[in-house]
């Protein structure tokens, strides 16, 4: 922990050098490097996503189109992970309104040190083998969010092979004629002018990590994504709260807005060892208290409100 913090120490007084005047294009691959560091500073973690989607159709949609798409969409997700042992918990409840249709879904994978993997679907359990656990948490129906890379991408980005490959395949460096960094009091401000759009990101002067993103495509002026991100600070560690956000998806014409909180039980604790039970896929009224939001925050939460 305290290696991870000296550096990135080092690589904040770096960007504030280059802000101040030398070279914009490396403030971006400097900035990345901080993100990098924090997110891989979380060694283990436990936390409850809840995600609230909204999804409004713009004029000119088909009747076609506006049949496929649900109006709303709500998910929990309870996510236990230490990257050290290699022990992952995953639970996933959705609810999502389809045409007056409701549609629920209740999923759990749980992955023990011997890297087994258990998993609960509509007709019962089964034990997965070490090849399956990477294939199930990218399986399209879960799309479990690795939120290391908030403040990277634009949320959210799947979970893949290796953080540190896939994060390397995020960063660019673009010319310096087409990034401009500027800073204010509390703000220091990154646009890069693509070929497109024009894509400008916002980072916190104190804690150099990204507060907003967004994207504005050059055909139009349209705002084509825009993420608020809010964070808290815990023992030299910046963890992300809360993620607001709205994205244009041109091609169905349709408009998404969405609205993430991201709650804390712990970061860099010991996990508790009863989410890696397989006892517990027999519980499903134990598995729906896993994923409430109020029994989340009495059992203790960093950011309690």
């Amino acid at each position: 922990m305290k290696i991870v913090w000296v550096l990135v120490l080092l690589i904040t007084s770096q960007c504030v050098v280059i802000v101040s005047g030398q070279d914009d294009s490396l403030f971006e691959s400097e900035q990345f490097g901080i993100a990098v560091a924090n997110g891989t500073s979380w060694r283990k973690y436990d936390v409850l996503i809840k995600e609230a989607t909204f999804v409004r159709e713009e004029l000119g949609s088909s009747e076609l189109q506006k049949s496929e798409f649900p109006k709303s969409f709500d998910r929990s997700i309870r996510l236990a992970i230490d990257w050290d042992e290699k022990i992952v918990f995953c639970l996933s409840k959705t609810q999502s309104t389809l045409q007056l249709k409701e549609l629920f879904d209740l999923e759990l994978i749980a992955k023990s040190k011997e890297f087994s993997r258990w998993v609960r679907y509509p007709g019962g359990k089964r034990r997965l083998e070490p090849a399956e656990m990477l294939m199930i948490l990218m399986k399209p129906g879960l799309t479990v969010p690795d939120i290391r890379f908030v403040g990277m991408q634009p949320f959210p980005i799947a979970f893949n092979e290796g953080f540190d490959q896939q994060a390397a395949t995020f960063q660019t460096m673009p010319s310096s004629d087409n990034v401009k960094v500027s800073r204010t009091h509390d703000t220091i401000q990154v646009a890069i002018n693509g070929g497109e759009s024009t894509i400008v990101r916002l980072y916190d002067v104190k804690s150099l990590m990204m507060k907003q993103m967004y994207i504005r495509l050059k055909k139009d002026g349209r705002m084509f994504l825009d993420q608020e991100i809010s964070w808290i600070e815990k023992d030299g560690v910046f963890l992300p709260v809360s993620i607001i956000g709205e994205k244009y998806k041109p091609n169905e014409n349709v408009t998404q807005f969405s609205s993430v909180s991201i709650m804390w039980r712990s970061v860099n604790e010991m996990l508790n060892p009863s989410l890696f039970d397989a006892k517990v896929l027999d519980d499903v009224k134990g598995l729906e208290g896993l994923v409430d939001e109020d029994l989340f925050k009495r059992g203790g939460c960093l950011n309690r409100d």
